[in-house]
């Protein structure tokens, strides 16, 4: 699967940036291991990508010229959501989580973790930054969040969150730098 994944990754990344070899392109890390095409041209926007997979699932996201993180997750109902939430969430979202009763405790406890994990790998930092560091401010009408800084209070007016519809069962976020953007998904075993 991880391969399966990689290579998918690279057949998709070629068509974005018109490489007839997916072979050939060529990656570096930042930082914190962040990975990123190595840019052909010091002119062109550089395509940003993020990639997750959790079972048998794969999610690629795919940006022009600007940073995008993503993250999906194999729900498993005996996850002990609350526990989870209260000891690594930021201290606002747990007793969300704790208001959703039953089987809807599992999901909104998935719903916190995609989004977190989005929004740190499209900051390139990885888990160690933290998530109690940061709180997401969800809109049920729109499945988009904000993000607010837990230590100062204020909004990361730079970045946004959305929850993504993978299938029964499998959590998924997207977190994007900047405004004025849209999820549009595609199957990518139907492109090729």
């Amino acid at each position: 699967r991880f391969m399966l994944s990689h290579g998918l990754l690279r057949l998709i990344l070629g068509r974005y940036v018109g490489e007839e070899e997916p072979g050939q392109l060529q990656f570096e890390t930042g930082d914190h291991g962040k990975p990123s095409l190595r840019r052909r041209s010091h002119t062109a926007e550089p395509i940003e990508f993020s990639l997750s997979h959790s079972g048998q699932y794969a999610v690629v996201a795919v940006a022009d010229g600007r940073a995008v993180g993503v993250d999906v997750e194999v729900c498993r109902p005996d996850v002990e959501a609350l526990k989870l939430a209260q000891r690594f969430f930021a201290p606002g979202e747990s007793p969300r989580i704790a208001q959703a009763h039953g089987e809807e405790q599992p999901g909104m406890f998935y719903r916190y973790w995609t989004g977190k994990e989005a929004y740190l790998k499209g900051r390139g930092v990885g888990l160690s930054y933290g998530l109690d560091r940061f709180e997401l401010l969800f809109d049920d009408q729109l499945m988009q969040a904000q993000v607010r800084l837990t230590e100062s209070g204020i909004l990361d007016r730079e970045w946004s969150v959305q929850s993504l519809l993978v299938g029964e069962q499998v959590a998924g976020a997207v977190a994007v730098k900047g405004e004025a953007w849209q999820v549009q998904m595609f199957d990518a075993m139907a492109l090729f």
